[in-house]
């Protein structure tokens, strides 16, 4: 899914980046130190802001799983995510219904980083976001999907599905992304 980019300038502009009282990195497990909550007047704008997005997700859902998934939601947390080089989130889910993550800002540097650190591995590449799901299980079982996202793309998923933030190694670059959990209040 895609969101605009006046939604993703707004966001921006309504972070609490350097004010105490949101500081959001004693409640997450991330490695990184530039993590910051949003006021309750932000997250109940981007609520209405991604309430399309989440309504095609219960909708697709819905379809897959052949029984109406479709329920009143509340937008319980919301924060963003300052990542810098060496910066990562180990493995992890979240306690809630649906978690999401959203891309406001990925350096171009981070897709070219593999080949210019001469990096030959098969792993998931710096700065990607990586799923995982179930036992691992070769060669007919592979439960994991990473992706390496692009301004403007939201990851909706079940809140237990485990995930995960790679690390990169560029300096002076700064991937920004935000992140929440939604609550069924049915």
């Amino acid at each position: 899914m895609q969101v605009e980019d006046s939604i993703l300038d707004d966001l921006l502009w309504e972070t609490k980046r350097g004010e105490e009282d949101y500081n959001a990195e004693a409640n997450l497990v991330a490695t990184m130190h530039d993590e910051w909550s949003f006021s309750e007047e932000t997250i109940g704008w981007f609520q209405r802001a991604i309430t399309e997005h989440v309504e095609t997700y219960l909708q697709t859902l819905s379809y897959h799983l052949s029984h109406n998934c479709f329920c009143q939601w509340k937008l319980s947390e919301l924060w963003i995510n300052y990542q810098k080089a060496n910066d990562f989130n180990p493995l992890h889910d979240h306690s809630s219904d649906l978690s999401f993550v959203l891309y406001i800002q990925v350096p171009e540097e981070l897709k070219t980083e593999k080949k210019r650190y001469n990096m030959v591995n098969k792993g998931p590449e710096p700065g990607s976001i990586l799923f995982m799901f179930g036992e691992f299980r070769e060669p007919f079982v592979v439960p994991q999907r990473s992706f390496m996202p692009e301004r403007g793309d939201l990851f909706i998923f079940p809140s237990t599905l485990r995930h995960m933030v790679m690390p990169f190694k560029t300096p002076d670059v700064e991937r920004i992304s935000v992140a929440g959990n939604i609550r069924f209040t049915e």
